[in-house]
């Protein structure tokens, strides 16, 4: 229970400093520490948003990166455990290695193998947040041109 309301401070906090519109939350079951991404609209009528990748450790230190921004429809991420311990985000163009115990955010891919976790996703009518593997199939995320 604490944990759970850790976490929800945690995203409230999170989106009051960062002025996002939504924050989407993996929180690792073990050690709880958190990986987020803050989603703050750039444009008032199209959904165009700024992406800001958030680390929390359970030690508190946090760290942030800006991600690709989303000019529409592009602010899906994957979410894969690397063979190394380390967490990948991957999204649309994008590889961002993230480490828990630390907070280092880096551009990059795993080295050696990597599962799939969940995805940070939502459009529409479709709440921002983070879906487990269990939740939601791996999906592949290619721009497409139209």
């Amino acid at each position: 229970m604490s944990k759970v309301f850790l976490v929800l401070v945690f995203a409230l906090l999170c989106q009051s400093c960062t002025g996002a519109d939504r924050v989407a939350t993996y929180t690792h079951k073990n050690s709880g520490a958190t990986i987020s991404i803050a989603l703050t609209s750039v444009h008032r009528h199209l959904a165009e948003y700024d992406r800001d990748l958030i680390v929390q450790t359970v030690t508190g230190v946090m760290k942030r990166k800006k991600l690709f921004p989303d000019t529409g429809g592009n602010a899906a991420a994957n979410l894969y455990l690397c063979s190394d311990g380390k967490f990948l985000v991957e999204g649309y163009g994008e590889q961002t290695k993230v480490d828990l115990v630390s907070g280092e955010i880096e551009s990059g891919s795993c080295k050696g193998t990597r599962s799939y976790v969940g995805i940070f996703d939502g459009a529409g009518s479709m709440p921002w947040q983070f879906y487990t593997s269990s939740e939601r199939a791996e999906r592949t995320l290619e721009m497409q041109g139209g």
